[in-house]
């Protein structure tokens, strides 16, 4: 009822998605990392999860996805960027679910303009479910996906060093909270991550 798998070249993994989706699997989790060679794929699929997924969209594609998506009644549960400035590329993972009701996703944008619209959503009765940042030199992009608050308690924190990552996670598993997304990435050549917790 579970399968990860990881470090799949686009072919391996479009192969892996496959033969996951003839055994009943569904896609919830997918992971891209850009080498030299190519992007690397990782991904998470889950019995009876019904899920539809696309990816290597440019921000434009992206763009008319989400454009569509609420009148198809589709729903983003897991954005992903990959790539430089001058060919980005995005996944993204979605649910059929014409009753989860409102959200907001956002993606490709520098640290200041993401705690900008951060500030905005929250303000609006939103909060982040799912972060995605990706490396891109000394400014990482950053992205995430926003649900209409249901009154639970959560914090998100960004630009952890691992050991800073390893410390919120454990208050924050003390203090009752779950882990709900982490991204890793690259600024200038240090290791950071952002995550997101809820109760």
């Amino acid at each position: 009822g579970f399968q990860a798998l990881a470090e799949l070249d686009a072919a391996a993994f479009q192969k892996a998605f496959d033969t996951a989706a003839k055994s009943g699997l569904g896609l919830v989790d997918v992971s891209v990392t850009g080498t030299p060679s190519g992007p690397l794929f990782a991904g998470i699929w889950e019995a009876g999860a019904a899920t539809g997924s696309r990816g290597s969209l440019t921000q434009g594609e992206l763009n008319t996805w989400q454009v569509e998506a609420p009148a198809a009644g589709n729903m983003p549960i897991d954005p992903e960027c990959y790539g430089a400035n001058d060919d980005r590329r995005y996944a993204v993972i979605w649910k059929h679910d014409p009753a989860a009701g409102d959200w907001k996703m956002e993606y490709g944008l520098s640290r200041k303009a993401f705690q900008d619209r951060f500030n905005l959503h929250v303000e609006e009765g939103y909060r982040l479910v799912q972060v995605d940042v990706c490396s891109d030199g000394d400014a990482p992009r950053y992205g995430g996906i926003f649900v209409r608050t249901d009154g639970r308690n959560w914090f998100s924190k960004g630009d952890l060093t691992s050991a800073e990552l390893l410390k919120a996670e454990s208050d924050a598993d003390k203090q009752g909270y779950r882990l709900l997304s982490v991204s890793g990435y690259l600024s200038g050549q240090e290791s950071r991550f952002s995550a997101v917790w809820s109760q």
